[in-house]
């Protein structure tokens, strides 16, 4: 799912596969913890796995999750009958609800924000992802936990020592920005704790959400740049950061190009979302050692890497060369058409020839997602299946690699959908 506010690079200050699958390890169906840190059965802690997972043979073939638009858990069980016969072999939930999100319609909500699990570290809107790994364990699918990290400030949104800050060029300041600061000790174990809840259900896998990133003007909090000071001698001021700063005719500021100094701060950045991320993976595979872990990566970070650096602090390179599992890339066509001013086909042909030289330097082209949008972000209209389709198979015609279909609503084709993922 890609933020409706994603910055580009005249970005305005003040804005902002399974346990069996990828290992022999034996199916678990058992009932939800009934508390977070307190479960008698859940599984003691073992050593993370050594290294990348190695991947299965078979490519994953999923549907993401946002609201499985059913009434009733009958529904919803009926729902995973019919992703069962399309051909899909795993289902990515969404676990985090942010103040934005709708909620499961099956559920009561307990909290107006917060996880879809059982744990003493956040508030807990609804167990939904107990249920859902049972009923999809007896069919036969996989899931994979969907789970956000900087934007999990649930319960802590108003302290005023922990969020992200971002630089202001009209205030010449740095000031609240969505989410918590990724980059802080405190932060980081509060996440982390999440998910040792999160890994005492028998998930098959774990998606890290694309708020893992930091904008151009991120994250500019005093205690973030004395970090950067600590750690490089350097100092993260934003008058040796940005060059060409001006006023727009709408009154914002816009940035017109970045200092040497400034990739040097982003790339020491993506270097510390990383390891964030691989102390994520970490805490998973402590109680769950095959089960893979992986992030949602921005399509400029497959297409445009000289910006996905400083728009996202996402570095291709660097995250293949992490400990992460797989690699899910949110190459959201109708997107990229908008954005880029491209036609339907020079996107695809882009695409094309990303995903080519990509997989030309990765050791399993099974690490690699594909993920197609099935829905106009823009207009919520539904994207006929012809068009999906071709984006499909043309990932599909680059060997064995992932794909994966957002949002999986009841609009989705199955049908179209079960030609290619069977």
């Amino acid at each position: 799912m890609r933020a409706k506010n994603a910055g580009r690079p005249v970005i305005y200050s003040g804005v902002i596969l399974a346990v069996f699958f990828w290992a022999a390890f034996p199916l678990m169906i058992t009932a939800p913890p009934a508390s977070g840190g307190d479960d008698p059965a859940a599984p003691k802690a073992a050593a993370h796995a050594s290294g990348k997972l190695t991947p299965p043979a078979r490519p994953l073939r999923a549907v993401q999750v946002m609201e499985f638009e059913c009434a009733t858990w009958d529904e919803v069980d009926k729902r995973l009958d019919e992703f069962k016969a399309a051909g899909v072999q795993a289902v990515i939930l969404r676990v985090f609800h942010n103040q934005d999100d709708g909620y499961y319609r099956m559920i009561n909500p307990a909290a107006p924000a917060g996880v879809y699990f059982q744990t003493s570290a956040a508030p807990v809107v609804a167990d939904v992802l107990g249920p859902v790994i049972q009923m999809a364990h007896k069919k036969g699918l996989w899931v994979i936990a969907w789970m956000t990290t900087r934007y999990a400030d649930y319960g802590h949104e108003r302290e005023s020592a922990l969020p992200c800050m971002a630089w202001d060029f009209g205030k010449k300041a740095a000031v609240p920005a969505r989410g918590q600061s990724p980059l802080l000790p405190e932060v980081q174990d509060r996440v982390a704790a999440i998910f040792a809840d999160l890994a005492r259900y028998p998930i098959d896998g774990v998606l890290l959400q694309d708020d893992l990133v930091l904008r151009h003007t991120e994250d500019m909090g005093p205690r973030a740049r004395e970090l950067y000071k600590k750690a490089t001698g350097r100092d993260a001021d934003p008058a040796l950061f940005y060059r060409n700063v001006h006023k727009t005719a709408g009154g914002k500021y816009a940035v017109g190009g970045y200092t040497d100094a400034f990739y040097e701060w982003k790339r020491w950045q993506n270097r510390e979302l990383l390891r964030f991320a691989e102390r994520l993976r970490r805490t998973v595979q402590a109680l769950r050692p095959h089960v893979p872990v992986g992030m949602n990566l921005h399509y400029e970070a497959l297409t445009d890497p000289d910006h996905a650096l400083p728009w996202y602090a996402q570095s291709l390179d660097a995250t293949l060369d992490s400990d992460l599992d797989f690699y899910s890339l949110m190459l959201y066509h109708r997107q990229m058409q908008k954005e880029l001013h491209l036609s339907r086909k020079a996107v695809f042909d882009l695409i094309d020839g990303a995903l080519t030289s990509l997989l030309s330097r990765v050791d399993f082209p099974q690490r690699v997602w594909v993920k197609a949008q099935s829905v106009d972000w823009d207009t919520g209209a539904r994207i006929p299946a012809a068009e999906l389709t071709e984006l499909l198979i043309r990932a599909r015609g680059h060997g064995p690699v992932g794909l994966v279909v957002i949002p999986a609503k009841k609009s989705l084709d199955l049908a179209a959908l079960k030609g290619i993922y069977q």
